[in-house]
């Protein structure tokens, strides 16, 4: 797994808006920071589920 570069989070960002789904799903995270930006994204419309497992 690669962390989100500077220039992927802002992109997220803009992709979970124009969707507007009511539930955001991410599978997985490294340092939390795509979550970061689901979260920025989701304010007020949707909920996240954030699934990941330590092994």
């Amino acid at each position: 797994m690669r962390p989100l570069g500077p220039e992927t989070g802002p992109f997220l960002n803009i992709l979970a808006r124009i969707l507007a789904r009511p539930t955001i799903r991410e599978l997985g995270t490294l340092f939390g920071y795509s979550a970061l930006w689901l979260a920025e994204a989701a304010r007020g419309f949707c909920s996240i589920w954030n699934i990941f497992a330590i092994i």
